[in-house]
């Protein structure tokens, strides 16, 4: 349905060009504004121009869908590199990364009708594609197992990826690159002064016609939902996202939206009090995580210099997590960010305190908060200081209670909590503690977990125990574990079979304990699965929040310039250790495995 009728666009045309002429004017740009009305006169009616656009984003849109039904994976990425240098968005990388994984397997997957490609060599393109593309992602549970796919000779067997090689699957992969193509290419039909310049009559029919659209969607949806067809998440985000509305009540960022400094003794005054604090806290996690990338990074570097949280003073941290419901809640959410990069971690890390405060929420129910607080200590725990204090606290055994009962553990609890496990036993301290307690039962359970992280882990810290303490390696014969390996092992996907191999190794002494490793120490880079994610599903709402409220603390005197090249100095500094890029990369560190890089 076109944007306005032609009477209508002939008058936006000439209104356009009469509030050009009308700024050139009155700024005294006299030369530009001759140039300007000389083109005038042969520029063609925004009709034309809409037009015109318009073609040629449905070609474009045309000849990119069917790139990918084709497998050209080199039209694929010329086209995508040339309306997009990287991901313009979080959702559109992990779309491209699965687009990537077709084009991996395209020469096996029955979507390849005329059955041509050669298996070795799209894998090792896919190979080149990690090595230089969205390695953030390798830290994401969704997104690990692809990771190992260049090294499987033929993946269409192999278990872990069975779910890829189905027409449906490739079907739900088109229809999300459909959808997402048609935001995108929509969304920059008109430019900027033509949608200010309409009536509130052609803005509201336009909305309206979008929102009656969305509802129907909805309610079909809804309807499928009562048969047991559960329609997708990142389908129901997408037409969340059509209406402006976001997960986590974000709200849409604009070309308009004031990402000036804040001033810091105004939010953390209010962060003292509990009616503020909540809604100031949320409006800081929708920044950190739906913000466009570069205004991401300079926010977090804003909190971190601000001392958002006066960890210098040490209380503030303490009476956030003292208040119960959502103030405790985005209190976590906020810290658990801060952790995934080193310049955070060292920051919130100066309260001392900060362990002590959060080793009692590994008891309690509330899985949110039980998701942050795991995911806290597992990335504090990539530090030196923080891992001694870690064991003193007791983290090892409360970690290990927590993964005896899967009652408590979701995806995202489990990796963690598995993952803090193994980085704690690289110290020698930790697997003497393990001499008396349920450390290798409970280890050799996960190890024959479904998950391949809670495999991967497990096996890791079971090795890392075996180096490190002669008692645990006789400990583990006299309850079985010799043969309880050799049977996992048999039944092992092929890329676990070698951690088997060499925690076997490490049972029967041949391993060497090349001594304490914090050698992954606070420099290298992003800790985490889920770089700048908001973990958590519970959401409160509030009558001023996200954009609306961060715009009152915006720093208005003098001092915001100044402000802003304090700013710009530590994000200089800290630009190389942090997994979030200009660029749309990150980092992407993964967690490392004992003997393998």
């Amino acid at each position: 349905m076109p944007l306005f009728n032609e009477q209508k666009f002939i008058q936006m045309t000439s209104e356009v060009f009469d509030a050009v002429a009308d700024f050139l004017q009155f700024c005294g740009m006299n030369s530009t504004l001759a140039v300007f009305q000389s083109e005038r006169l042969s520029c063609p009616p925004l009709e034309e121009i809409a037009r015109r656009r318009t073609d040629t984003q449905a070609e474009f849109k045309r000849d990119l869908i069917n790139s990918l039904t084709t497998g050209d994976v080199q039209r694929f990425r010329s086209l995508w590199g040339s309306k997009w240098q990287a991901a313009p968005d979080q959702a559109a990388q992990r779309l491209l990364f699965r687009c990537e994984v077709f084009f991996a397997v395209f020469p096996l997957h029955p979507a390849n009708r005329v059955k041509f490609g050669d298996i070795s060599e799209s894998l090792m393109r896919f190979r080149e594609f990690l090595d230089t593309h969205h390695q953030d992602l390798s830290q994401s549970t969704e997104f690990l197992p692809f990771y190992a796919l260049p090294y499987i000779p033929n993946p269409a067997d192999h278990p872990s990826f069975k779910q890829i090689f189905s027409v449906s699957w490739f079907d739900e992969l088109k229809r999300q690159l459909t959808e997402w193509l048609d935001r995108q290419l929509v969304g920059a039909q008109m430019p900027l002064i033509v949608s200010a310049l309409r009536s509130p009559g052609d803005s509201t029919a336009s909305t309206d016609s979008e929102l009656w659209s969305v509802a129907l969607e909805l309610a079909d949806a809804l309807q499928h939902a009562e048969h047991g067809d559960i329609p997708p998440h990142e389908y129901i985000n997408s037409l969340f996202a059509r209406i402006g509305i976001f997960p986590g009540g974000a709200v849409k960022f604009t070309a308009t939206t004031d990402f000036s400094p804040l001033d810091f003794k105004k939010v953390t005054k209010d962060l003292e009090n509990p009616d503020l604090a909540a809604p100031l806290l949320k409006a800081c996690v929708n920044r950190l995580t739906r913000a466009p990338t570069e205004h991401v990074k300079r926010f977090y570097v804003e909190l971190i210099s601000g001392d958002v949280f006066l960890v210098s003073k040490g209380s503030l941290i303490g009476k956030l997590l003292a208040n119960p419901g959502p103030v405790k809640s985005y209190a976590l959410r906020v810290l658990n960010i801060l952790a995934t990069d080193p310049p955070g971690r060292q920051y919130i890390f100066k309260n001392k305190k900060l362990i002590e405060l959060l080793m009692p929420m590994m008891s309690e129910d509330d899985s949110d908060d039980l998701m942050n607080t795991i995911g806290i200590l597992q990335k504090l725990s990539l530090m030196k200081d923080a891992k001694t204090q870690l064991i003193k606290t007791g983290a090892l055994d409360a970690a290990l209670k927590l993964l005896a009962d899967p009652s408590r553990l979701s995806d995202y609890t489990g990796d963690y909590a598995a993952a803090l496990v193994m980085n704690l036993c690289m110290r020698k301290e930790a697997a003497q503690k393990c001499i008396n307690n349920d450390a290798l039962s409970i280890l050799a359970e996960l190890s024959g977990a479904t998950s391949p992280q809670l495999q991967l882990y497990a096996i890791a810290a079971l090795s890392e125990l075996f180096t490190k303490e002669p008692k645990l390696r006789e400990k583990a014969k006299s309850i079985g574990l010799p043969a309880l390996f050799v049977q996992m092992r048999s039944s092992a996907d092929p890329g676990i079979v070698e951690q088997f191999d060499y925690v076997v190794k490490a049972m029967n002494g041949e391993v060497e304990d090349t001594g304490d490793d914090d050698a992954d120490d606070d420099d290298n880079g992003s800790a985490t699965f889920d770089a700048y994610d908001e973990v958590g599903n519970g959401q409160w709402d509030f009558d001023v929040e996200g954009e609306a409220l961060l715009a009152k603390y915006v720093i208005t005197t003098g001092e915001a310039s100044k402000a802003k090249e304090a700013i710009d100095t530590s994000l200089r500094m800290s630009q190389a250790r942090m997994s979030v890029s200009f660029g749309g990369s990150k980092s992407g560190r993964r967690p490392i495995t004992p003997g393998h890089e």
